[in-house]
């Protein structure tokens, strides 16, 4: 009588093997890749109501070199308010030998937009979706996130300042002139001399108006 033996899994062609070896880890993948996805997705959405939630400041976050993590739009407000009032008092003095002009921020009516800058500041990992904010809170978290406060000023003022002191600073360039009596034309010859460049005074002014002042 022959022996019949039973083939079981094991007696399957070794290519068999391995399909059925490669189909098992590639689910084995899908599913470890599935469960990671889900994970993330929930730690991002409870990060993100959490963070929504908050009324305060992100950490990381600085304006005009103060850090306000952790701090609500009204404690950030008030501390502004009181280090403004104190910044913009100074008067900013210009001198060239003898000659000596200050300017004060009132003058040019420059002033600070305190409460643009602190709803842009607030808004950060707060105005786009899931992704983008729980970016913004890891990134400002880990590396910091640095604001510069707006500000406005008249620059018609400001000009105007400029165009004075180009005009008595001693030794100024007086620019060659004429003038028309009776039927002789008369003739000023200029004089070379200083003259401001104005556009670097204006751009100083406005950078100094800006530091912070010491305490």
């Amino acid at each position: 009588q022959k022996d019949k033996s039973i083939k079981t899994s094991d007696d399957k062609p070794e290519y068999v093997k391995e399909m059925l070896e490669n189909r098992k880890a590639r689910m084995r993948k899908i599913i470890l890749t599935s469960v990671i996805f889900i994970v993330v997705i929930l730690f991002s959405t409870m990060f993100a109501i959490v963070n929504k939630n908050s009324t305060t400041f992100l950490k990381g976050i600085h304006l005009h070199g103060v850090d306000i993590s952790g701090m609500t739009m009204n404690e950030a407000r008030e501390c502004f308010n009181e280090m403004l009032s104190v910044e913009l008092m100074p008067e900013l003095t210009y001198t060239h030998g003898d000659y000596t002009v200050t300017i004060l921020p009132e003058q040019i009516e420059f002033k600070y937009d305190l409460e643009d800058s602190l709803k842009e500041a607030y808004e950060i990992g707060r105005n786009g979706n899931i992704i983008q904010n729980n970016y913004s809170i890891i990134i400002n978290s880990l590396f910091g996130k640095k604001q510069e406060m707006s500000y406005t000023y008249n620059e018609e003022l400001l000009k105007s300042i400029v165009e004075d002191i180009n005009s008595k600073l001693p030794g100024v360039v007086v620019e060659p002139s004429y003038y028309i009596e009776g039927e002789e034309l008369h003739i000023t010859k200029g004089v070379d001399g200083l003259a401001v460049r104005k556009d670097e005074l204006k751009t100083s002014t406005l950078i100094e108006l800006r530091k912070i002042a010491e305490s």
